[in-house]
Formats: structure tokens, sequence, C-alpha cells
């Protein structure tokens, strides 16, 4: 993570992968798209506590992966810090429609493109 602490696109982008890949594979990461992604309810941080502060939530439908059956879709939910960093990406990138995570190239400006799994791979390692 100290890696990617930065403010620059490669560095945001990096982090919300780094906090969101732990629910999906990396293909189901890499191909993630604007249409799978909702804002979820926000969640206490203390459920038991009444007066605890919440944390806002992001639900990612990554779709069917192989050990699911024929209709069932995986929900992947991001809180707090994760879906603060997948919310900041989408905003420093202004993704409004298509794929979610994208390439950055090397002047700094994000391309069209999705990621490829083997890219997701390299940014995890």
């Amino acid at each position: 993570m100290a890696t990617c602490s930065g403010s620059k696109a490669i560095d945001l982008r990096d982090r919300a992968i780094l906090l969101i890949a732990a629910g999906g594979r990396r293909s189901e990461v890499a191909t993630v798209r604007h249409s799978q992604i909702s804002v979820a309810d926000p969640i206490k941080l203390r459920p038991a506590d009444p007066v605890s502060p919440t944390v806002r939530r992001v639900r990612i439908a990554l779709g069917r992966p192989k050990a699911t059956t024929a209709g069932q879709g995986a929900l992947v939910f991001a809180a707090g810090p994760a879906a603060v960093a997948f919310h900041e990406w989408m905003q420093a990138a202004n993704i409004t429609s298509g794929p979610i995570f994208k390439e950055v190239r090397k002047d700094g400006s994000i391309g069209a493109n999705s990621l490829t799994p083997q890219s997701v791979n390299l940014i995890l390692n």
C-alpha cells in the first residue's frame, strides 16, 4: 500500500484495486464495468452502538464466477477505506460508463482500455 499512497491517477487506481481485489478473481476485477457498480447503504462502524459513525459502501456485481451455478452472481461489498479509494479513483478518472480499471499511461493520462488480468496480477504482487 505504501507504493500507491500518492495522489497521482496510477496511485488512486492501484490503491482501489488493492483494496477491492480480495473479493474477486483477477479476471473479474480487470473487467468490472460501471454498470456493475452501485452505491449501497452506509453501515455503522460498530453495529451495536446506536451513535456509531457510518461508513460508505459500494456494491460490485462480479457476474458468475466459475464456482457458482447458472443464474447466481457474486456480489462484493467494499466499505470504509476500500469504498473511499474506489470512489476517489472513479472521480479522478471521470468514469461514468465502461470499464472501471483503465490503463494509466506514462504521462499520467487515463486510457479507454480496461486492464488485463495480467496487469491486475502485477499490481497485486
